[in-house]
């Protein structure tokens, strides 16, 4: 008798990680909106010098809080399409060039805060014990405060400058990603992989950089992407206060505070930039919203 051989069912190759988030982001239409939205104002913020139509120092006082277009006011003019502030400066190209600051501050200090609660969180979940307990009561201490005071105080102590304000925010929320890796880092170092790599010699800082960070930077990219909005408007906040960057330099926060004694003759100094920093943050949270339905296991679908 022949023996029978079964030829062996032909799989489809398995589909990779990041074309499977990248296949669950574009079939949600929200987070595919909020990246092209996002993505529009990236690329506004790196042309700023080219697209803005005039230079966003420039005075004509001629034009104080000349209105948009759009009106049907006498003294709205086409090449000013958003009108003039207080200083007759162009409201468009401040709007531009404001929005590098905002970008540029959230990029950072999202990064920075990744890089230091992320590292500070794999170590105590990893070595637990007493570095575990320092850390953490550190961190307990440091969220009995409201991070935007945490925020006004660092600012306030390390003076104006984008780079102060970028050190200032990143101290207010470095915490959330410490408390969040350090959770899953202590399922993760119990499990087989981790144990194996333990087993084989592979000294402790080689795992929480090779096995533990990898595996839980779909939760820090999901953290990372929702606060950002929050970084940003904690950025206009701190301009509006004074704390921010430095007054020459426009950003949206800072024209919200120049158009808040004009809010009744002249209400479109405040509205604009209003509505820059709400559709940015807008974006951001649809992406960070589509992130995490792509990469949170309990929400995906068979």
């Amino acid at each position: 008798m022949t023996a029978l051989t079964e030829t062996p069912e032909l799989l489809p190759p398995q589909q990779s990680e990041f074309r499977r988030v990248l296949r669950t982001v574009l079939q949600s239409k929200t987070a595919v909106l909020g990246a092209l939205v996002l993505g529009l104002f990236v690329f506004i913020a790196v042309l700023a010098s080219a697209l803005a139509p005039h230079d966003p120092d420039q005075q004509n006082l001629e034009r104080r809080l000349a209105p948009p277009i759009g009106l049907g006011l006498d003294n709205a003019r086409p090449e000013y399409p958003l009108g003039n502030d207080n200083l007759g400066r162009d409201i468009l190209s401040r709007l531009i060039v404001g929005s590098r600051v905002s970008l540029i501050v959230g990029v950072s200090t999202v990064a920075l805060a990744t890089l230091v609660g992320s590292v500070a969180g794999a170590m105590a979940g990893y070595y637990r014990g007493l570095f575990d307990n320092l850390v953490m009561r550190f961190v307990d201490v440091w969220m009995a405060f409201p991070s935007f005071l945490l925020a006004i105080a660092f600012g306030a102590a390390l003076g104006p400058g984008l780079f102060n304000l970028v050190i200032a925010l990143a101290l207010a929320y470095w915490v959330v990603y410490a408390r969040v890796v350090r959770a899953e880092v202590l399922v993760l170092r119990e499990l087989e992989f981790v144990l194996a790599a333990r087993s084989l010699g592979t000294r402790r800082l080689r795992i929480i950089a090779r096995h533990l960070l990898p595996n839980v930077l779909p939760s820090i990219l999901v953290i990372s992407t929702l606060q950002m909005g929050t970084v940003i408007i904690a950025e206009a906040s701190l301009s509006f206060l004074g704390i921010g960057v430095q007054s020459s330099v426009p950003t949206w926060g800072g024209m919200l505070a120049d158009g808040r004694e004009f809010l009744r003759q002249a209400w479109w100094l405040s509205t604009f930039p209003g509505i820059a920093i709400s559709v940015v943050v807008l974006s951001v949270n649809l992406l960070g919203d589509g992130l995490r339905d792509a990469l949170d296991p309990r929400l995906r679908r068979g």
